[in-house]
């Protein structure tokens, strides 16, 4: 059952394109050049995160951090 595991986890990480993190099967594939759109989110929480992480500057220890976003209702912007 592990080496089947191991098996399927290899594929997949053969199959991942080192980019996108997608099938390279499928983005690296000429004929699909023109079948993704691109698309943009705002996500103030992504932002905060970063900011927490600039904030910490050259720590060695940054990578191991997992970050986390807390959402305050009571810092809402009003109407």
């Amino acid at each position: 059952m592990a080496l089947a595991l191991h098996s399927i986890e290899q594929e997949d990480e053969a199959n991942r394109c080192p980019v996108c993190g997608g099938d390279k099967r499928t983005c690296q594939d000429p004929k699909n050049q023109r079948a993704y759109e691109a698309g943009f989110k705002r996500c103030y929480a992504s932002r905060a995160v970063g900011w927490a992480m600039k904030a910490r500057g050259d720590d060695a220890d940054a990578r191991a951090l997992v970050a986390y976003t807390t959402f305050h209702p009571e810092r809402v912007k009003p109407d």
